[in-house]
């Protein structure tokens, strides 16, 4: 690993341009193919010998670790419900992720029981090579047959975009014609890097488990859920976006991908699943009626987004956790009030140290 020189510049993050929700479904396939490409399973042994990987699966070399984890996320893709979520509505994750109360989850919460869901903005961010900034705008779930606490638990995947114009502007420089060089990359490497993994044991509540630089290789007595702390908030964002889907607070509908690439599916016995498209644009203007409070409201103002335990049932007896979007308080034209709101955003974590 190449020594990092404190004086010179950062590097600038990987931009990332998301796909349109009609070729979803390719990526997910090309995912699933990388999964036993030799390239990439030799890639993760490597981090895995390296002492890298937050949870690793009991096996005697790192290969074996690498095979399981590799074939089980293979098999999670094949059968994944793919989701794509809206710029706006990643923004109302990410800001409904950091104010979860808690981080409890039941099997009822998943909007599938296997799932894809692709971020049209990153939800954080990993260190690539030359520490190159990598944004995480994907997640995979579903079960893990060998990381299986009786109580139940789910597996996440964290994805990534890969630095694909640094590798062709590299091969370009070596002689290589732009336009080979753009194929060779484009088609010689995954489409999305893995980032991380988190395994989330059911019903689990208040502060999670946050791994250590050490990796977790989980037993039956595993509780809570494993997450390194620099994936904690790519994971709150994450069940933000699935309670947003599983409470309808957002709109939700469908795209397929391309007729040619469905008819090339369904003849292999695959039939591509439709995208679930999720946008914010089912609640935007108004926040769900509250119980008047006496006061007299003579501006307008913004209100923030937040939590709220909403009655439901018989007799309202229940109560489901569901994101009040931001929205105007006040009388549509008293005068408007905006108090300044600072919002510091962290570089990301150098992971090598």
């Amino acid at each position: 690993m190449p020594q990092s020189n404190d004086s010179a510049p950062e590097p600038a993050a990987v931009t990332w341009t998301p796909p349109q929700s009609e070729q979803i479904p390719a990526l997910q396939i090309s995912m699933g193919r990388w999964l036993s490409h030799p390239t990439f399973l030799m890639t993760t042994c490597g981090a895995l010998e390296a002492g890298q990987g937050t949870i690793v699966p009991a096996a005697d070399t790192p290969l074996e670790s690498t095979v399981i984890l590799h074939a089980e996320e293979a098999n999670r893709l094949s059968s994944a419900q793919p989701f794509t979520l809206d710029a706006e509505t990643t923004e109302d994750a990410l800001a409904a992720g950091a104010a979860l109360p808690d981080w409890s989850v039941e099997p009822d919460d998943l909007p599938a029981p296997e799932g894809l869901m692709v971020f049209d903005r990153p939800i954080g961010y990993c260190q690539g090579r030359a520490r190159v900034p990598l944004p995480v705008v994907a997640c995979s779930w579903g079960p893990s047959p060998q990381t299986a606490p009786p109580g139940g638990a789910v597996w996440v995947t964290f994805w990534s975009a890969g630095d694909r114009e640094s590798l062709i502007a590299e091969s370009i420089a070596h002689g290589t014609p732009p336009a080979e060089a753009r194929y060779n990359v484009e088609t010689g490497t995954p489409p999305l890097l893995w980032a991380d993994e988190a395994l989330v044991c059911w019903s689990a509540s208040g502060t999670p488990i946050f791994t250590p630089t050490s990796r977790c290789v989980p037993t039956d007595e595993v509780t809570g859920i494993v997450v390194h702390q620099e994936a904690a908030p790519w994971l709150q964002t994450v069940f933000a976006a699935w309670n947003f889907i599983r409470n309808q607070v957002v709109e939700i509908t469908e795209a397929r991908a391309p007729r040619a690439e469905r008819r090339r599916a369904e003849r292999t016995g695959k039939p591509l699943p439709s995208v679930r498209v999720v946008s914010a644009r089912r609640r935007t203007s108004s926040a769900p009626p509250s119980a008047p409070t006496g006061r007299s409201v003579s501006v307008r103002f913004p209100v923030r987004g937040f939590w709220r335990d909403q009655p439901f049932g018989q007799g309202r007896s229940l109560r489901k956790r569901i994101w009040i979007k931001r929205h105007w308080r006040g009388p549509e034209d008293a005068p408007v009030r905006i108090r300044p709101v600072v919002i510091v955003v962290e570089k990301p974590t150098d992971l090598t140290e």
